[in-house]
């Protein structure tokens, strides 16, 4: 708050500085600054060059704690009820269905391909948002990453099948850049 209040009082000392400049330019007909207006031009200088690093402190400040606040909000969605509900539904098929059959139960019962989904659709939005740099690392590393390198791990042979299916390596690639990222680490 402090910092507005100086960019608020530093903006009108400037404009006020800017007034002053353009009363003393008025006066002079020959055209020369009197001594009135290179003070005002000073002035006005030098507080434009105070303002500015509070002005970039503050929008800096403000998106820290915009990226911090979407961090909480999306790994929050992970403990909801009923993301807690597809992920237990996609972990007990990925650990109780044979590797080859996985992908034809995932094509052929509707529950099971909601649930599997729902839970790899968040993971990768997770490491989309993680990747760009739209949420705080920090947070995801501590709140998300085992549950990100557990998944896909388990989900891995699923994974490779779907983007077979699709004859694409996009399926699912940013949540496998994040795994391996965070694997390393």
């Amino acid at each position: 708050m402090i910092k507005f209040s100086v960019i608020l009082i530093s903006l009108a000392l400037f404009l006020i500085s800017l007034i002053y400049i353009g009363f003393f330019n008025n006066e002079c007909n020959s055209g020369d600054l009197s001594i009135g207006a290179n003070i005002a031009t000073i002035m006005a200088t030098s507080i434009a060059l105070i303002t500015l690093p509070f002005i970039y402190i503050q929008i800096r400040d403000n998106k820290i704690q915009q990226k911090r606040e979407r961090s909480y909000n999306f790994t929050g969605k992970y403990h909801t009820p009923d993301y807690l509900d597809f992920i237990g539904k996609t972990r007990l098929f990925l650990n109780n269905t044979p590797k080859e059959q996985q992908m034809l139960k995932f094509d052929n019962d509707f529950e099971i391909r909601k649930n599997v989904v729902a839970t790899f659709s968040y993971f990768e939005e997770t490491a989309t948002m993680y990747n760009m740099d739209l949420i705080d690392k920090e947070i995801v590393k501590l709140t998300l990453k085992l549950p990100i390198i557990f998944y896909f791990d388990l989900g891995k042979d699923l994974i490779y099948a779907m983007r077979r299916v699709a004859k694409s390596e996009e399926v699912y690639n940013q949540w496998e850049t994040l795994h391996d990222n965070l694997k390393c680490n």
